[in-house]
């Protein structure tokens, strides 16, 4: 026979009323959300395991998987304190009975920034009219009476450095750069190639001279392709200037 969670959604109506619930999303980071976790699992005794890159934008707690499932709007005490509140009573149903409320509440208690009082808890639980079980002698009470959770200790977030990318070396711009400095040198891209890229330097005052300087065809010493090789060529063609 299926349980019906009858109190789920005054349970979300009695979080939004209260003072301690938040949805920050940067409240803790991952390390701190792993290490608050695994310190609970060490008190109860369990396996637990946080995600908070599955979440699949939704936080909620798989019984079948045993884990922790936490969106970035979760990334902050309340929710991840419900979330462990259904992993520490996954063997009572209604997912948000009267053991989840109870477990929810001591572990507000006492982990909570906030520190909200028994006294609060039941009392503004009984303004949305939920279930719960004696909240000052429970188990869960027992066991977190004297945890104390130093988040301060837990380990720092990786930095990841990005190296900045080399930038490469431009042979176009560089090309560029000797025809602005030899009035003489041409090198130009031939749009008639259009499955590949050729490209054409020469001494404009030389070609002038002697007609027969492009009767090679793609064979000839002008051709080049790609804008390294066009560079380099256009260096010999500056150092027989010099010669």
């Amino acid at each position: 026979m299926k349980i019906t969670d009858y109190q789920q959604s005054r349970v979300y109506k009695w979080e939004r009323d209260t003072n301690w619930f938040c949805q920050f999303k940067d409240q803790l980071n991952h390390e701190e959300i792993k290490y608050i976790v695994n310190r609970l699992n060490k008190v109860f005794g369990l396996t637990t395991k946080i995600h908070t890159k599955r979440a699949n934008g939704l936080c909620h707690f798989n019984r079948s998987k045993n884990a922790i499932y936490l969106a970035r709007y979760g990334f902050n005490w309340s929710v991840v304190l419900h979330e462990y509140a259904h992993a520490i009573t996954k063997y009572h149903k209604p997912s948000h009975g009267d053991y989840f409320v109870s477990a929810y509440c001591s572990l507000l208690r006492y982990l909570h920034p906030d520190k909200p009082t028994y006294q609060e808890l039941s009392a503004s639980a009984n303004k949305w009219n939920l279930d719960f079980v004696n909240l000052r002698y429970s188990d869960y009470d027992k066991k977190l009476k004297r945890v104390v959770i130093d988040i301060d200790k837990a380990p720092k977030p990786k930095v990841v450095v990005k190296k900045p990318k080399k930038k490469g070396v431009r042979y176009k711009e560089k090309c560029q750069e000797l025809i602005d400095q030899h009035d003489w040198l041409k090198i130009e891209r031939d749009d008639g190639w259009e499955s590949e890229l050729r490209i054409d330097d020469w001494d404009y005052d030389y070609s002038e001279l002697n007609q027969d300087y492009f009767n090679e065809g793609s064979s000839g010493e002008y051709c080049t392709w790609s804008w390294k090789q066009a560079h380099d060529r256009a260096l010999v063609l500056i150092d027989r200037r010099m010669e």
